[in-house]
């Protein structure tokens, strides 16, 4: 199964859906979602709008969307937090929030830092699945889910985006080297 495909699965049933940083990669099975991005590009056919805004300081309403979906969008960010925040913000109550990040603690990754390699370069912080799961809790989420991936080919394809995974079990997860998490947000209290 491709990532993209198996961040589509985890949906919320219904309702709207926002693609966070969809602009390189475009997500071909979500179902009608709106895509936000800080650069600008042309809506993708399946798309039902795009905003060129930061997720930060989106100018959508509170409680919009069901689901909010963020591909390997996290380490490129200079404040997780507020991301969660404004996120929490977007969600209607039990909305769900879908993350992908790469895994630091993948063998492949560690071997690269090991020898000062850092991959990519365009990455502003390497998050650990404890550091994600904590995030996720302090800014009013709980978690669903855990998947660890980890691709069939350890070489890059032209379209690295589609390649093929496969899912790893947890105590496997140094073999995996992008991890998708699935937040819903908790019950509002009054």
């Amino acid at each position: 199964m491709n990532r993209p495909k198996k961040l589509a699965s985890f949906c919320a049933d219904g309702g709207l859906s926002l693609d966070v940083g969809y602009n390189i990669h475009p997500n071909p099975y979500l179902t009608n979602p709106i895509g936000i991005d800080v650069e600008f590009t042309q809506k993708p056919n399946w798309y039902s709008g795009v905003v060129q805004a930061d997720i930060c300081s989106s100018p959508f309403k509170s409680k919009s969307f069901n689901t909010i979906i963020a591909g390997e969008l996290l380490e490129h960010l200079e404040e997780p937090y507020q991301f969660f925040g404004e996120v929490y913000r977007l969600l209607k109550k039990e909305g769900r929030l879908i993350i992908s990040t790469p895994n630091p603690n993948s063998i492949i990754i560690t071997a690269a830092n090991w020898f000062g390699i850092r991959l990519p370069k365009t990455h502003k912080n390497e998050y650990t699945k404890r550091i994600v799961e904590l995030m996720g809790k302090e800014s009013g989420f709980r978690k669903l889910k855990l998947i660890g991936l980890t691709s069939l080919f350890f070489f890059r394809s032209k379209n690295w985006a589609y390649r093929f995974f496969v899912k790893v079990p947890l105590w496997l997860l140094p073999l995996s080297h992008k991890i998708i998490y699935v937040f819903e947000k908790k019950l509002e209290v009054k």
